[in-house]
């Protein structure tokens, strides 16, 4: 169940009614969480896959991000540069995607080819992050350019 504190911040962050998006399945984010914030009056859901690559195109999945023509690429093993980008990926409405450093995941590559209107893809973290043969993977899909943003 939720504790007092965080109660008091989600009631004070997120005044009804309101929908509460839950990222992950019922081992990382348990069910009575779900139960308290659904009693509490919010509309809750949630967003979860096999696995964190799945998981994360399922957020990206979105309504709220269907109209996106870019989307943003991250390791998933470099927290920083994820961390870094999620300013960028919710002020412009833009998916937020993981890879693995040396191969890109099933799920991010068939989230990139069943959006069409994703044309623009930034990938954020330099080649120690996310290798130039996953780099170029995506650039290779159709209709997409990409971007690199990464120190060394």
């Amino acid at each position: 169940t939720l504790n007092a504190t965080t109660t008091a911040e989600i009631d004070r962050l997120l005044p009804l009614p309101y929908t509460v998006v839950l990222v992950g399945d019922e081992t990382q984010i348990s069910a009575g969480i779900a139960d308290d914030l659904t009693t509490r009056g919010y509309t809750v859901t949630r967003k979860s896959g096999a696995d964190m690559y799945e998981t994360a195109a399922a957020v990206a999945s979105d309504p709220a991000l269907s109209s996106a023509t870019s989307a943003i690429i991250v390791a998933s093993e470099n927290f920083p540069d994820a961390l870094s980008a999620t300013g960028a990926a919710a002020k412009y409405k833009m998916p937020l995607l993981l890879t693995q450093q040396n191969a890109l995941p099933t799920a991010t590559h068939d989230f990139l080819v069943n959006h069409p209107n994703i044309n623009t893809v930034f990938v954020v973290g330099g080649t120690a992050a996310i290798s130039d043969d996953v780099y170029n993977e995506v650039a290779a899909l159709p209709g997409i350019t990409t971007y690199r943003f990464g120190g060394d």
